[in-house]
């Protein structure tokens, strides 16, 4: 337990695994509506439901462990339900574009954005 502590480093902040694992579990419970919903939201521009549930709940959970064991910072990762609704309602279903397309467009505004992030250009 001690090697656990020192390399999460939750000492260090203040807090205790078990302060750790307690606040784990209530952001899972108060985010666990995204997985389902996002599922729903997507589905309504032709993706397949149980495609969109599997692989929302299985990005969640490795980008948010990977979140807390690399980067060592306790947040939980997954969709954005918000650009899950633009590319739904603005760009499928409003524009008409097929599903394909509107990812298409996240994908490319994504990579934009990391690399806005990444340079000088953001300031």
């Amino acid at each position: 337990m001690d090697k656990i502590k020192k390399f999460c480093g939750v000492e260090k902040r203040g807090s205790s695994i078990r302060n750790e694992i307690i606040g784990g579990v209530i952001a899972f419970v108060a985010t666990c509506y995204v997985i389902p919903l996002t599922s729903i939201i997507m589905s309504q521009m032709g993706m397949d439901k149980s495609g969109v549930f599997a692989m929302t709940a299985l990005l969640s959970g490795v980008l948010t462990i990977l979140m807390g064991v690399i980067a060592k910072y306790p947040l939980v990762l997954s969709c954005g339900m918000a650009v899950n609704s633009y590319v739904t309602f603005t760009l499928a279903k409003g524009s008409g574009y097929s599903w394909q397309q509107a990812l298409i467009v996240l994908t490319i505004s994504g990579i934009l954005f990391l690399i806005f992030s990444l340079t000088p250009v953001r300031q």
